[in-house]
Order: structure tokens, then C-alpha cells, then sequence
């Protein structure tokens, strides 16, 4: 009778046993899974590395810039001043990425910029709306 209870005591601490490593294996499971989600890992290189995805945006705009506008200078023709020169297509291109830029940089500076500027000044001052204080 002794040995009978014994052996359910056994089984019932296996089974203990094994659904706690189920549940171990499953937190495990679950911590890989947010930690390679392709979100996160996105997330965690615009975090490190915004600078230099932001002059990596500026140098993608600025190359094929100076490759369009980039060319053989043609010899030097006389002008008559009875004929006004044409308006040339590249001054009208500069002049459109120029409103583009301005257009686009407040919205830049605001969803790039300025998170990264208010969590450095929340870690400056210790107690602000957007920080916690370190103990």
C-alpha cells in the first residue's frame, strides 16, 4: 500500500514538473518571438542609428541631383540681345525640389528629429512629463 502511494506521489510531482517546464519552454518561446519580430527589429535600428539613416536619406536625394543636373558644358554661344534666353528645364526641376524640401522638412524634423530631442531632455531632467525620475 505504501509502495502505491508512493508511486502517485511520483507521478503527480513529474506531471508538476513537466507542465512547469512547459510553461518555461513557452515564456521562452514567446520571448523569441518578440524579440526577432521584424517590427521590433526595425524599431530598434531607427532607435540606434537615426542619424545616419537620416544622411543616408539626404545623400539618396542628393546624388541623383547632381547626376541630372551633372553634363558637358556646351561652348560658349554669343547671345543676341534682341532674343531673351529660354527658360531652362533645370532651374524649373531646382526650383520645384526646392519647395519639395521646404515642404517636407517640418514633418522630417518633427517624426525624425524631435523624439530623439525630447527623450534627451527628458533624461537631463530627471521628473518631466515624459521622463521618470531615476532613483
Amino acid at each position: 500500500m505504501a509502495q502505491i502511494t508512493n508511486n502517485e506521489k511520483l507521478k503527480q510531482q513529474a506531471l508538476r514538473e513537466i507542465a512547469e517546464g512547459r510553461e518555461e519552454i513557452s515564456a521562452e518561446v514567446h520571448r523569441v518571438r518578440q524579440h526577432l519580430s521584424p517590427a521590433r527589429v526595425l524599431q530598434r535600428v531607427v532607435d540606434r542609428h537615426a542619424g545616419l539613416l537620416v544622411v543616408l536619406a539626404v545623400t539618396a536625394g542628393v546624388i541623383p541631383a547632381l547626376l541630372i543636373f551633372r553634363g558637358k558644358r556646351p561652348p560658349p554661344v554669343m547671345i543676341s540681345v534682341a532674343k531673351p534666353p529660354k527658360p531652362v528645364l533645370g532651374a524649373l526641376l531646382l526650383g520645384a525640389l526646392g519647395l519639395l524640401a521646404r515642404s517636407v522638412s517640418p514633418a522630417l524634423i518633427k517624426s525624425v528629429i524631435m523624439p530623439h530631442v525630447l527623450e534627451f531632455i527628458a533624461k537631463k531632467k530627471p521628473g518631466t512629463a515624459t521622463g521618470s525620475p531615476k532613483v
